[in-house]
């Protein structure tokens, strides 16, 4: 999924690497109506609006039901990394609409309208949306940039050479050995049950700190010799892998960059 529609371009959904750049904390996050508290977890994240989920029982579900196109008040903390204490806002809200999951018992989705978005949580969502911005333009500027798997840049990386191919109820392991923001290359002598060309797939794999699965297109497949193969995906947008791979790219000495360009 995307961190942000196409649409409302300000709009921020809170995947893990949007709730870890924005640092919001979802464990004190509230919804407060009718003297009622309640913890919820947001989903979406604008200036004008906040999506929800909620944990509710019946009586407290009809309750915020009758309560729609209420006034309410939600509570949200935001822990910058350079900042000692967390930011806290009490905005005030109306909830718009409240409806329950498909097949998720006692868990319900709604919708607030926020009153005059504070300027601090207008500076978190403009600087997130800033910064995935810029990643999706490393995207495609890094694209044919391949970083080879040699002995070097696995230390420098570090890369742990650990890697999973998914798809479905069917994984194994392989062994990647070059990558860029869109491409990544691996073999396996996993023959019998090959992608084809244009399946969609997940790689699952760490980098330093970083555990990823990013999803994908087959684009080629071709048998390198009697018992390997070899597979080239092409990625789809993930903002930590190519913040990973553009911070490789962009900080290494003249020296270091040489290993990058070298598969041996």
């Amino acid at each position: 999924m995307s961190d942000i529609t196409t649409d409302e371009k300000k709009t921020v959904f809170f995947t893990p690497y949007a709730i870890q750049q924005t640092g919001i904390i979802c464990s004190r996050c509230k919804l407060i109506i009718a003297n009622q508290r309640v913890f919820c977890a947001p989903y979406r994240l604008s200036e004008n609006r906040v999506g929800i989920f909620l944990s509710l029982d019946v009586r407290e579900y009809n309750l915020f039901r009758e309560k729609q196109s209420s006034f309410c008040f939600l509570s949200m903390e935001f822990q910058n990394r350079y900042a000692l204490h967390p930011v806290s806002l009490f905005l005030q809200t109306t909830l718009v609409e409240i409806f329950p999951m498909k097949n998720r018992q006692n868990i319900y989705q709604a919708t607030v309208n926020v009153h005059n978005c504070p300027d601090e949580l207008s500076s978190i969502i403009k600087s997130y949306v800033m910064k995935y911005d810029t990643l999706q333009k490393k995207y495609d500027k890094y694209k044919e940039c391949f970083i080879y798997l040699n002995s070097e840049n696995r230390m420098l990386l570090p890369f742990t050479n650990y890697a999973v191919f998914v798809k479905g109820l069917l994984n194994y392991r392989i062994q990647i050995y070059k990558f860029s923001t869109q491409f990544l290359s691996y073999i396996t002598p996993e023959l019998i049950n090959l992608p084809v060309p244009g399946s969609l797939i997940d790689t699952c794999f760490a980098i330093g700190k970083h555990c990823l699965k990013i999803r994908g297109v087959v684009e080629t497949i071709g048998i390198l010799d009697a018992d390997i193969a070899g597979v080239t995906i092409k990625n789809r947008f993930s903002p930590e892998f190519s913040e990973i791979v553009t911070h490789y790219f962009e900080n290494f000495t003249a020296q270091q960059m040489e290993f990058l360009y070298s598969p041996f």
